[in-house]
């Protein structure tokens, strides 16, 4: 899809299937959408669950970035991790010192782990944000989220 490919950037896409996950309450967030349309029968609760809008939601994600020089006020065009490393290090299209492309250096190999692709990739397929493990050890968590 022509929408996807992006020279200018890391693109990233989720799908979410909340499968039988059933809210109190109506919830408008667009990616956990579940207004009131699909609602279940009493399950031994005080009140009725109210399904997901739609079997799968997808969020399609962007994230570019962008190096500027102070002392020449030029800056990199936004681009995905891979362009900005090859116009740092490789070409110093900015004119960095050396003190500046090696803090540029630094804040691109923090960025690898920051990407929005970072918060998800370990959860697999199937993952869960209320399952994650760190190293050998699962922790539990518990996500209560209300909107208003």
């Amino acid at each position: 899809m022509d929408e996807f490919n992006r020279t200018d950037a890391d693109v990233s896409v989720y799908f979410l299937a909340q499968n039988s996950v059933g809210y109190l309450e109506p919830v408008f967030d667009p990616f956990f959408s579940a207004n009131g349309t699909y609602r279940d029968v009493d399950l031994g609760l005080s009140r009725n669950l109210t399904r997901a809008d739609h079997p799968v939601n997808v969020l399609g994600c962007v994230d570019q970035y962008q190096v500027c020089n102070p002392a020449t006020s030029s800056c990199s065009s936004p681009g995905g991790l891979y362009h900005l490393i090859i116009n740092l290090v490789e070409n110093n299209t900015l004119g960095l010192n050396s003190a500046q492309l090696a803090s540029a250096t630094r804040l691109h190999y923090a960025s690898l782990s920051s990407k929005t692709y970072s918060s998800v990739e370990g959860l697999g397929a199937g993952g869960r944000f209320s399952d994650v493990t760190y190293g050998r050890h699962p922790v539990r968590l518990l996500i209560s989220i209300k909107l208003s």
